[in-house]
């Protein structure tokens, strides 16, 4: 959102996530993995649920994620997180269960070795 890009001017850098834009990451990995000695190597990505049975767990949710908060005024750390809750909700990637019970959905990369 506009109004908050003062403090997010660049999510690239506040959301790393280097292998996102990566045409074959799962690739990519394995062989630095093993190129640095990993063996038994094993990486795949997953779709994930996250199930947040009330408003506050999703908060805590949002929260624990890479954020600005803490450069914020604690009037802007409120609008800031009813903002992001309100766009998460809005986004095509939540399913509204029964009651405030959220299921959101996401992809993660997960990478197992052995050293």
């Amino acid at each position: 959102m506009d109004k908050w890009k003062r403090f997010v001017p660049d999510s690239k850098i506040m959301y790393p996530f280097p292998y996102r834009l990566d045409p074959n990451p799962v690739k990519t990995i394995t062989e630095l993995m093993k190129s640095i000695g990993f063996v038994n190597v094993k990486v795949e990505i997953r779709e994930s649920k996250f199930l947040f049975r009330n408003k506050e767990e999703f908060i805590g949710f949002i929260k624990a994620l890479p954020n600005p908060l803490k450069m914020m005024t604690p009037e802007e750390q409120e609008e800031y997180i009813q903002d992001a809750v309100e766009a998460a909700l809005s986004g095509g990637n939540v399913i509204h269960d029964s009651g405030f019970s959220r299921r959101v959905t996401g992809t993660q990369l997960m990478a197992y070795g052995e050293k």
